[in-house]
């Protein structure tokens, strides 16, 4: 007891006279203290001596630890190995020492020595003169991760919670606040482990030429797992289908037979599948790919049926033949007669692909020979040359008298009436009708067609003021290609109106659809190969019979008549389609004989009336087979050559005028005759049939231009 009392006393004594000296002015020098002697010393003198000894003043925390101290030497040291040793003694007995300037330092809990901002290191630690303060560096990762770094770093930093080290995943980094030799032994061990791994293994590229790289991948695969075990030993293997190349990376001394392997699969052989282009001349190659494609998808799916059945049946059959065929193993099969023997070539490949080529029109075929050339076979029959058809169409519209139920009448048609004798208007055989019984084809109005049949319906129209001829069009189309006739103006209609209500000018903006209203013939023809052409028809037929007002606007009321038929008719046969009839009432202005003339009193004999005016369109159709050999013997034909509208062409083309001057001056004859000139230009009233020439060619004239 005495012996400690008298080593505390030595210490304090020690401490009085290190004061004496500093408040006296003399500088602290560094010559040997001690020896010391401390025993139980609490934190609060261990930092006076160390005050003592820096000739600092210290910054004390007030929840410095309740520790006791103990310290002794057998010699004396130096006062730099004096400040070292009462430092790390202090440290260990949980008290941090951090430096403010040269003439004070803080004394605080090791565990709160990062909430007094310890000096940061901001380049190498191993740079700085060794201490036991506490510093902070943040240290950023290259190649390590820092997950892989919280165990490993646990043994070099001070324990118990005394270090603090805060990791950023993001950034790859890690702070830590710890003394100034573990900051050193933590950078030393980055230093070591934060580098590139070592490459212990042989990396190879292998770029395939012959075989795809996922191919390749598989053989490989499956010879490193039986075969060649040991050269495929921890060895990876991948494909970059992109580049086509094989990327392996194994042990070293493997990487020469693994190239040896892929050199001999790599190689050149005759491809079982080939490639071929059809060009469609007569089609759409789309429609012929969804075709072959069809095909291809039902016979597929035939034959996965057929082995399926084959299989299961087979198996059933196994058990049952197992003694049977191992008794008559050594027995000579026989030959199924009954087998195909080239039905597997008449198969579709699962390698069969069909595409179409659209800017082209042509269809690229993949598969195998037997594919292509089944392919082949079948673009050959299905691309050939469809029928064409010419359809002649007049379309006329008869004003109805009060006792006319049909305008056929017009014509001298009815529906149980046939020609009259002896009077050639250009129609034969008779008119009939169809029944919901009827199982023939005979069609709504079955007309033989003369030389001069159309011209028929021309002579009618020109001696009838009530025949008006509205369109004679013909066109000409494909087996089972709709064809349009529009005959027609455009109308505009007002659909909408946006107002926009300005300071000064009120503005109003009207949205306006063309429509065109008129008459409208759809016709899509199927030709047979006896002749008979089947046509569905339909026709609309749209005018405007009155208006109504909506918001201040002027709007049309549009009448629309609509009809469907599907009929037959031989070829040169003219169809008659009527019935779409329509009535109007028109105000007409009646007058008195003389007495409508009289001054202020005549308005009173000057009665109004509303007539009903009925009209029906008729519209004849007649159907024309065009085929390759008629069209290229068209100018030979003598029927052709010897036809009216080939004259009246022909004395267009040499005098610009549709009748000859001289010896037809009022060209009675070439209108009678020429179908052509009347479609033309058709009379709409006998009363026209006296104009001059002259007349007559300057109408013509005017209609030209």
């Amino acid at each position: 007891m005495n012996r400690y009392l008298s080593i505390s006393v030595t210490t304090i004594l020690f401490l009085l006279s290190s004061i004496w000296a500093l408040g006296e002015g003399k500088k602290a020098d560094s010559d040997l203290q001690g020896p010391f002697f401390m025993v139980d010393e609490s934190p609060v003198q261990v930092i006076n001596l160390l005050e003592a000894l820096t000739g600092q003043t210290s910054l004390q925390s007030p929840d410095l630890p309740n520790v006791k101290i103990n310290f002794q030497t057998t010699k004396k040291l130096t006062r730099e190995e004096a400040i070292i040793s009462i430092k790390s003694l202090l440290s260990l007995n949980g008290i941090a020492i951090t430096p403010l300037n040269d003439k004070f330092f803080r004394a605080t809990p090791s565990r709160a020595v990062n909430t007094q901002a310890p000096t940061f290191i901001r380049g190498r630690a191993s740079d700085i003169k060794d201490n036991q303060y506490f510093y902070t560096k943040l240290y950023e990762l290259k190649y390590l991760e820092t997950t892989e770094l919280k165990e490993v770093l646990k043994p070099f930093i001070t324990p118990n919670d005394i270090a603090t080290i805060v990791y950023f995943p993001r950034s790859n980094a890690f702070l830590l606040t710890d003394t100034l030799s573990n900051q050193k032994r933590v950078e030393m061990l980055i230093d070591k482990l934060d580098v590139p791994a070592p490459i212990k293994e042989e990396i190879g590229f292998f770029e395939l030429k012959h075989v795809t790289a996922m191919d390749m991948k598989t053989r490989l695969t499956t010879i490193s797992s039986e075969l060649l075990k040991k050269y495929f030993d921890k060895t990876v293997i991948d494909a970059d289908e992109r580049t086509n190349q094989i990327i392996v990376v194994t042990q070293k001394g493997n990487l020469a037979k693994v190239k040896e392997i892929i050199s001999k699969l790599d190689i050149d052989t005759e491809p079982i599948t080939s490639s071929k282009v059809f060009y469609i001349k007569h089609g759409e190659a789309k429609d012929i790919a969804s075709v072959l494609n069809e095909i291809i998808r039902g016979q597929q799916t035939a034959t996965k049926n057929a082995k399926a059945t084959k299989t299961a049946a087979a198996n059933r059959q196994n058990q049952a033949n197992r003694i049977t065929n191992a008794r008559n193993r050594n027995a000579k099969l026989p030959t199924n007669l009954k087998a195909d023997p080239t039905g597997a070539s008449l198969q579709f490949s699962d390698y069969i692909t069909i595409v179409p080529d659209e800017r082209s029109n042509s269809i690229v075929a993949y598969g195998t020979h037997t594919d292509i050339k089944q392919v082949e076979n079948i673009v050959n029959q299905v691309d050939v040359i469809l029928a064409q058809v010419k359809i002649d169409v007049i379309i006329t519209e008869v004003t109805l008298s009060d006792k006319q139920v049909s305008g056929l009448s017009t014509f001298g048609l009815n529906f149980a009436k046939k020609a009259s004798e002896g009077v050639e208007k250009g129609w034969s055989g008779n008119t009939n009708t169809w029944s919901l019984s009827d199982s023939d084809s005979t069609s709504a109005f079955s007309l033989g067609m003369s030389e001069n049949g159309f011209n028929t319906v021309f002579n009618v129209a020109e001696q009838n003021n009530q025949v008006r001829i509205l369109s004679a069009p013909s066109i000409t189309t494909t087996h089972n290609k709709k064809a349009i006739i529009n005959v027609s103006k455009r109308q505009p209609l007002l659909t909408g109106s946006t107002s926009y209500d300005g300071t000064s000018y009120p503005t109003t903006k009207s949205e306006i659809e063309w429509r065109d209203i008129g008459i409208q013939l759809e016709v899509t023809p199927r030709i047979g190969d006896n002749g008979i052409v089947q046509m569905e028809i339909k026709q609309t037929v749209e005018s405007v019979v009155d208006s109504t007002e909506i918001d201040g606007n002027k709007q049309p009321i549009i009448g629309r008549r609509e009809a469907e038929s599907y009929i037959s008719a031989m070829k040169n046969e003219i169809i008659v389609l009527g019935g779409l009839q329509q009535s109007i009432t028109n105000d007409t202005e009646g007058a008195v004989w003389l007495l409508s003339d009289i001054p202020l009193i005549g308005n009173w004999f000057k009665p109004d009336r509303d007539n009903l005016e009925r009209t029906e369109l008729i519209i004849f159709i007649r159907p024309t087979l065009i085929t390759s050999q008629s069209i290229a013997n068209f100018k030979n034909q003598n029927e052709i050559t010897d036809d009216q509208v080939k004259k009246d062409v022909d004395r267009y083309l040499e005098t610009n005028a549709f009748h000859d001057k001289k010896n037809d001056p009022l060209q009675k004859d070439s209108h009678k005759q020429s179908s052509f000139f009347r479609t033309i230009y058709p009379l709409k009233d006998d009363n026209k049939k006296s104009e001059t020439p002259e007349q007559t060619t300057d109408n013509h004239q005017k209609s030209e231009k």
